[in-house]
């Protein structure tokens, strides 16, 4: 059995609204099992203490990113192609991935704006996952300050066109407040992108000193970090 994470035992399983019990199922399946690989060691280490599992039976392997992403870099004709495609003129920010519960997105729309009213940067937001749109509470938040025309979304990308994205970057940003492992973590870094993370375990087991890390719970110490970063002699 692969183990991906627990995020729903850690922070959901009251709020998923969840009635099969997937925790609890979770749980049953991993103790069962002859073997088990754990994707990063902060999962084993969650295995342990949620499962009866025991220790020899787990095996950390840890994901790597796609070989698309460890190609030479893009020429800058290509990145003005792909910028010019997608209305990106002015630097922007990269967030990939879903939008919803434990990825903490909020925090991250909260936190650029402050870094634009600070800085008085007209940077962009560029979003890539698997949604068409965004949720009711985010495009009210994007409306009411005046934000919706500085946010573009690309969905269903291919693996050439995020590593462009992930290469014409300010930086890219990963807000979770939980993960089991963190694959655009690799992906960002194979491209060349400076990452701003999350002040978790797995993400520093990922990372290590490849990123810059900041409290999930604060919007006010990411708008920091991203304020630092655009510092060349911190890039």
């Amino acid at each position: 059995v692969t183990v991906h994470d627990f995020i729903d035992r850690q922070f959901f399983d009251g709020l998923s609204g969840n009635q099969l019990g997937f925790a609890a199922h979770m749980q049953q399946v991993i103790e069962a099992a002859d073997v088990l690989v754990a994707v990063s060691h902060a999962t084993k280490a969650d295995i342990l203490r949620f499962t009866r599992a025991r220790g020899e039976k787990i095996f950390v392997v840890h994901h790597a990113a796609s070989p698309e992403f460890e190609r030479p870099a893009p020429s800058a004709e290509e990145l003005l192609a792909f910028r010019r495609q997608h209305g990106l003129a002015e630097p922007y920010w990269l967030y990939v991935g879903t939008r919803s519960r434990y990825k903490n997105f909020g925090v991250l729309l909260r936190a650029w704006r402050r870094f634009r009213q600070t800085t008085g940067s007209r940077s962009r937001l560029l979003l890539i996952g698997p949604e068409a749109g965004v949720e009711t509470w985010q495009l009210d938040y994007l409306i009411r300050h005046r934000l919706e025309k500085d946010v573009v979304m690309l969905h269903g990308c291919d693996d050439r066109t995020l590593r462009l994205a992930y290469h014409g970057a300010v930086a890219f940003v990963f807000s979770s407040i939980g993960e089991g492992f963190g694959i655009p973590l690799v992906e960002a870094m194979a491209s060349g992108c400076v990452v701003l993370a999350s002040d978790l375990a797995v993400f520093r087991e990922v990372a290590g000193d490849g990123a810059l890390y900041f409290d999930p719970h604060s919007e006010d110490q990411l708008a920091a970090t991203m304020a630092r970063v655009i510092d060349p002699a911190v890039r």
